[in-house]
């Protein structure tokens, strides 16, 4: 969040870094809080309350201070609606492949840090020019690909 006119960074909330797979900005949610049905290009994904930090800015957000961290919590909903187009890649020079479907999406967004309360506009006001969802796989880690028959 930032200051009205200047712009000056007042909130950065995030997860903290040093996250056990070293994975950066990153939290594990539960595999309830997602549905997917990847041949229609849907999907919902919803979190409540997740235990984020208020670090103040970016900079302190990516060194890891200030030392007084503000405990804050966030909540959300991802919609992805489908819709579009199928579209297949195969890249056998690397083992990439996948099946997609092009849609859009829309999101709604709340948190609480400190004295602070953050509200998005209702998901129904939320729009996306581009999403896609999909099964892929890569060279190393090999799921099942399928999606509206395709294998």
């Amino acid at each position: 969040m930032y200051e009205p006119g200047p712009g000056a960074q007042l909130h950065d909330l995030n997860p903290s870094l040093g996250h056990p797979t070293g994975l950066f900005w990153t939290e594990s949610i539960p595999t309830s809080a997602i549905s997917v049905q990847p041949a229609h290009g849907t999907a919902i994904m919803q979190v409540e309350d997740a235990n984020v930090f208020d670090h103040g800015d970016f900079v302190h957000a990516i060194l890891g201070g200030p030392p007084d961290l503000i405990p804050a919590t966030t909540s959300f909903r991802v919609e992805w609606l489908g819709g579009g187009e199928e579209f297949v890649v195969n890249r056998a020079d690397d083992g990439h492949s996948g099946v997609f479907v092009l849609g859009s999406a829309r999101m709604s967004w709340t948190a609480s840090a400190g004295d602070y309360d953050f509200v998005s506009d209702p998901i129904e006001t939320s729009s996306s020019s581009f999403a896609v969802v999909g099964v892929e796989q890569n060279g190393i880690f090999r799921p099942p690909i399928s999606n509206r028959g395709h294998a």
